[in-house]
């Protein structure tokens, strides 16, 4: 229970993020992409510095969650675009398909951060141990985010991103 509460902030992000930039803003194009990427970056960064300071990290690690739920910005941008480029007769079949990826995306992940966190973490670890191996995974996740960033900035500019 304490860590299904614990994370909370992250959902209250991921549900609010979308509702006021689609109230503050109209033209909702390719930079909600980056946006949420973007939000992501900040998130993770504020809850590996929360985790690395001395102090409580109570209050910065829930703002970080909480940003990092901006997230849910580029979820509906992702599917946008992806479908952008399909013809109005394959429209269906190729949302199923953008689902099914990005569900594949996912679990993929998971499982090898996952793997990874359990490398780093050892044998017989002790709460030090879990916190190294916490930050280094999440760590390079944020390292993921800024190259995906790049990447959507790159395909902005270049315009091949509708």
């Amino acid at each position: 229970m304490q860590t299904g509460w614990s994370i909370i902030p992250y959902g209250i992000g991921y549900f609010i993020f979308p509702i006021v930039i689609n109230l503050l803003v109209k033209n909702q194009g390719k930079q909600m992409l980056a946006f949420g990427m973007a939000t992501y970056i900040i998130g993770f960064s504020l809850i590996i510095i929360s985790l690395s300071s001395r102090a409580d990290v109570g209050i910065l690690f829930r703002i970080g969650l909480f940003t990092a739920g901006g997230q849910g910005v580029s979820n509906p941008s992702i599917i946008r675009i992806s479908l952008s480029y399909v013809d109005q007769k394959n429209v269906g079949l190729a949302s199923g398909l953008a689902s099914a990826v990005l569900q594949l995306g996912s679990t993929s992940g998971i499982a090898i951060l996952g793997t990874l966190f359990f490398i780093v973490l050892g044998h017989s670890p002790a709460i030090i141990e879990y916190l190294i191996a916490f930050k280094l995974v999440l760590g390079l996740v944020t390292v993921l985010c800024i190259f995906n960033l790049g990447v959507g900035i790159w395909l902005v500019r270049t315009e091949k991103v509708s």
